[in-house]
């Protein structure tokens, strides 16, 4: 496990790269899943899919999903990890890729999926 890419996008929607229903995206440190993990310990959010990361899948409104999404990503926590083509050290950050006709699209009570898709 090196890393995740983070989808979120309304359920029913389309998730692919270049989706209009893709409201952010972003890639993250193998300990970017933490936030999401603690919208299901918390009851905002259900997993719906644990998938070994092809991919984990979660479910929540767009109410809960919103306050954690304006956080994130975080910058990388970990030991520093050496992948084929790229270094991610401490304090490494992704940028995060905003949909903005998407986002303003969403609503209070909209059912909204994350997707984590495990980057090894």
């Amino acid at each position: 496990m090196l890393g995740w890419q983070i989808i979120v996008y309304p359920e029913g929607g389309k998730s692919h790269f270049g989706s209009p229903d893709r409201v952010a995206t972003w890639l993250t440190g193998w300990d970017g899943t933490e936030w999401l993990e603690t919208m299901v310990k918390g009851g905002r959010a259900e997993l719906l899919n644990h998938g070994g990361g092809y991919p984990c899948s979660y479910r929540m409104l767009w109410k809960d999903l919103l306050p954690e999404l304006l956080e994130q990503p975080q910058p990388y926590q970990g030991p520093p990890v050496i992948g084929e083509d790229y270094v991610m050290e401490k304090g490494w950050q992704s940028i995060k890729e905003i949909n903005r006709e998407a986002l303003a699209r969403c609503l209070p009570d909209m059912v909204m999926r994350v997707d984590a898709w495990d980057q090894s």
